[in-house]
């Protein structure tokens, strides 16, 4: 007996080694569950091996057998967990489990271990990450049970199939980070080389959708006044893509959830979703979906989410939090989008101030000032621009206009009607805006051109000329209110007005004048090349030691320090 132990125990020795080597070549998972399956049986000489998967159902799943006599239980037969059997103890318990009789047991497990003439059952745990996973089972036919050492025995074998799927996910979840930060380099390689919003947006989708594993993705812009529309989506959604829609405040969809929560989130259910984006996740029969919020300036922007198939593989307990560096790219493509368009702006005003500034110190007259300062200003704002003079009558004469502008033209006066922003002007010698509500019902032939023109928003800044208020420049726009900065921008235009007219009427200051119309041209031009080093990316150093060469040159110093403040107090 001594001999035949130690032979078994070399048998099973070999065999833990055969099936080591087996998994340190990291084969697929089901190559290692079907030879250790035969492995046990062997070593165990029992009459069935099997390999069983727990289900959220309170079923096990075949997913591995071997049988002495060459045929046993199909691969996929699934079981409940019912009765008395070896697998409902396992469950149970977690720990190994025997039965050495189903005679009088109940339940259709018992049933099916009956009709495979199966007497004695031993079977170990297949724990994986701690969770019980599994179980590894041997049985024999109507002879002597099985050993009393069996269950030790097989739980050495259930260690390797834990190693085998612990090893299989690590790969897996190292292939899925790697797709994911690939797909984020991509990306973000396209933000930081400055395409369009659009490209950005239709990339990062057709990504997410790819890295998920998921058929729909879309990104949805959500509007002040909380409507919603998708800007971009993978192949499955385009069709929606440009639909907009109100996002109502008990809509139970990704969208509102988001919105309400500023949080990466999920749901389940879309039979109640409003809008453009319920109808395309009930057409495409999308199951779970995930959103994270796109945040700019502290604001939520919109959102992005993807869902997965109502019949596929559902989104990952995490994909919400994945699915958030994801949307900090939109946010980064949006803040870049938004600081070229800052830097353009700046160099369209800067240009549109150095031409003027020129025009200026060649000492042209007012007339040729009025009409050119109009046509930039117009054109800078995309609106229409006027110059007018106030008069002694109480009245405002205009005297320069942006080229085609409708129903006013040069030499007309108006009244300080109260619903104009140049009135307010007149009045306070500071800077107006107006809405334009009030003429809409108001009387009058100020009143009546306006509903001709339909302005919707006017600016107004004062021009001062030695210390006189002389007059405003109005900037006006048919389609949407004016930047919060029109005031401030308009003003370093009126500046330059000033400048014209003090020239004009003291020959005596010329030079003076002229030296300062230089000064601001080179200004200018400073300002130019230094927002044109910005537009191009150049590194930090480079920048500073520009701006303070710059900088020394503008103001005639012999030196410029550039200063950071340190978090510990230094600079």
């Amino acid at each position: 007996r001594a001999a035949d132990d130690l032979r078994k125990l070399a048998e099973e020795q070999a065999a833990l080694r055969r099936l080591a080597m087996l998994v340190a070549r990291q084969p697929s998972p089901d190559e290692v569950f079907t030879a250790v399956t035969e492995e046990v049986g062997s070593v165990l000489d029992a009459d069935f091996a099997a390999m069983l998967t727990f289900d959220d159902d309170q079923t096990v799943t075949l997913i591995a057998s071997w049988s002495a006599a060459g045929s046993g239980p199909s691969i996929g037969t699934r079981l409940p967990l019912d009765g008395d059997s070896v697998a409902a103890g396992i469950y149970d318990t977690g720990t190994p489990a025997r039965m050495d009789s189903y005679a009088d047991v109940e339940g259709e497990t018992a049933r099916f271990a009956r009709d495979l003439r199966v007497r004695s059952t031993v079977g170990a745990p297949i724990l994986v990450d701690g969770k019980l996973w599994g179980a590894l089972l041997a049985a024999t036919r109507e002879r002597e049970p099985l050993p009393e050492t069996a269950e030790a025995r097989i739980a050495a074998f259930s260690e390797l199939v834990s190693t085998t799927i612990s090893n299989a996910e690590a790969r897996h979840e190292l292939q899925r980070v790697g797709a994911e930060q690939e797909a984020l380099r991509r990306a973000a390689t396209l933000v930081a080389s400055g395409a369009s919003p659009t490209e950005v947006f239709t990339a990062i989708t057709a990504s997410a959708a790819e890295v998920f594993g998921v058929p729909f993705a879309s990104l949805i812009r959500v509007g002040p006044d909380e409507t919603a529309t998708m800007v971009a989506g993978s192949a499955v959604s385009s069709a929606w893509v440009g639909t907009a829609w109100t996002v109502p405040a008990d809509d139970p969809g990704i969208t509102r959830t988001v919105l309400d929560s500023v949080q990466p989130s999920r749901i389940e259910d879309h039979s109640r979703v409003h809008g453009p984006l319920g109808e395309a996740a009930r057409a495409l029969d999308v199951g779970s979906v995930v959103g994270a919020p796109v945040v700019v300036d502290g604001s939520v922007w919109g959102v992005l989410a993807v869902g997965a198939a109502q019949n596929g593989p559902p989104l990952a307990p995490d994909a919400a939090d994945r699915l958030a560096d994801f949307a900090e790219l939109v946010s980064t493509a949006i803040v870049n989008s938004e600081a070229r368009d800052q830097v353009r702006r700046l160099l369209d005003e800067q240009a549109a101030l150095r031409r003027v500034a020129t025009l200026v110190a060649r000492g042209v007259s007012p007339v040729e000032i009025f009409a050119a300062v109009t046509d930039e200003v117009g054109a800078l704002f995309g609106s229409e621009a006027a110059v007018a003079r106030f008069e002694p009558d109480g009245s405002a004469m205009v005297v320069g206009l942006t080229k085609g502008m409708p129903v006013v033209s040069i030499g007309t006066r108006w009244p300080f009607e109260d619903f104009l922003a140049s009135t307010t002007v007149y009045r306070t010698g500071r800077p107006a805006r107006s809405d334009h509500t009030g003429y809409r019902n108001a009387s009058g032939s100020v009143a009546e051109d306006l509903r001709k023109v339909n302005f919707v928003s006017t600016v107004a800044a004062p021009i001062v000329v030695e210390g006189d208020l002389w007059g405003v420049m109005t900037v006006s726009d048919k389609r949407e209110p004016l930047p919060p900065d029109t005031e401030e921008r308009v003003a370093k235009f009126t500046g330059l007005v000033a400048t014209a007219l003090a020239d004009a009427e003291s020959r005596a200051e010329l030079a003076a004048s002229e030296a300062r119309a230089r000064a601001l041209a080179e200004e200018q031009a400073a300002l130019r090349r230094v927002a044109t080093l910005v537009a191009g990316g150049a590194a930090p150093d480079q920048f500073f030691s520009v701006v303070a060469r710059e900088v020394a040159g503008v103001l005639n110093v012999p030196g410029v320090i550039v200063t950071r403040y340190e978090a510990d107090g230094m600079a």
